[in-house]
């Protein structure tokens, strides 16, 4: 399970989606919507979903003496990997914001957002690791 969730980072993880993962520090600039800060996050995992089709990792990961339950663990870990590591990097500046500016709405406007980004990661992964199998 290591191996593969290894294998997700190295060879599927798009190199710009650690990268939208730092953008939660945008939460900082005065009356920038937080949905798109969490948009940047799911267009970097659509990114590595497109990696995945078209480097035909499906199919590489089938040939693995790894069990199938496996490879499906290790892509839904990626994806939830991906969304806390936004996370991280997202809450503390959000914090921050709050406690300098006195912004208290700011926390009801981050969790619609964040429903709204995990409804669209489990709809993707469900999507890309169900229809792979045909």
């Amino acid at each position: 399970m290591k191996t593969l969730l290894y294998k997700q980072l190295r060879l599927v993880c798009h190199p710009m989606t650690p990268v939208f993962c730092l953008f939660g520090i945008m939460v900082i600039i005065p009356n920038y919507p937080y949905t798109v800060i969490f948009f940047y996050v799911t267009l970097g995992l659509f990114f590595s979903f497109l990696n995945i089709r078209e480097q035909k990792d499906l199919y590489y990961t089938a040939l693995l003496p790894v069990p199938k339950r496996d490879a499906v663990k290790a892509g839904c870990l990626f994806t939830v990997l991906i969304e806390l590591l936004s996370l991280a990097v997202l809450v503390p500046c959000l914090w921050l914001l709050i406690r300098t500016m006195g912004i208290d709405r700011a926390w009801f406007a981050f969790w619609v957002s964040e429903v709204i980004a995990c409804a669209y990661s489990l709809w993707a992964t469900k999507k890309e690791l169900r229809n792979k199998g045909k």
